[in-house]
């Protein structure tokens, strides 16, 4: 009979976590190179690790869903969640009955709309020096 320890099960949990993290690092890199540049990979690396924990407490679990809560990290900031001037972050956050994948696709949304809303002024303004 096959005998898996739970140190060993652990080793592969951690393996496979190592190699996740390292794909969603590498997908800052090609999908955000300015932040890249910024936080060089330490930083990103830590960014990632915050991420993992915050978007597991909201239910996200896929990659794709942990890439995006790392993205909305980027744009809004890394402490987005508890940004006072974003108060519609935690209304969609605390909704019990939304799972992690419809909290971070609400987030999603939200998001490009107030930077729409947020870039508005100044992109009038710009096309009015034209």
């Amino acid at each position: 009979m096959l005998r898996i320890l739970r140190e060993q099960v652990d080793a592969l949990r951690q393996a496979e976590l190592e190699e996740y993290r390292e794909r969603v690092i590498a997908q800052i890199q090609g999908i955000f190179p300015a932040e890249w540049s910024r936080l060089g990979e330490e930083g990103c690396g830590a960014l990632v690790d915050r991420a993992l924990g915050r978007a597991a407490r909201h239910g996200c679990k896929s990659e794709q869903d942990v890439f995006r809560y790392v993205s909305l990290m980027l744009v809004l900031g890394p402490d987005f969640e508890e940004d006072p001037a974003l108060p519609w972050v935690r209304e969609i956050l605390e909704d019990p009955e939304a799972s992690g994948w419809q909290k971070v696709s609400a987030l999603m949304d939200r998001a490009i709309a107030w930077l729409r809303e947020r870039d508005a002024p100044k992109a009038a303004e710009e096309v009015g020096r034209e």
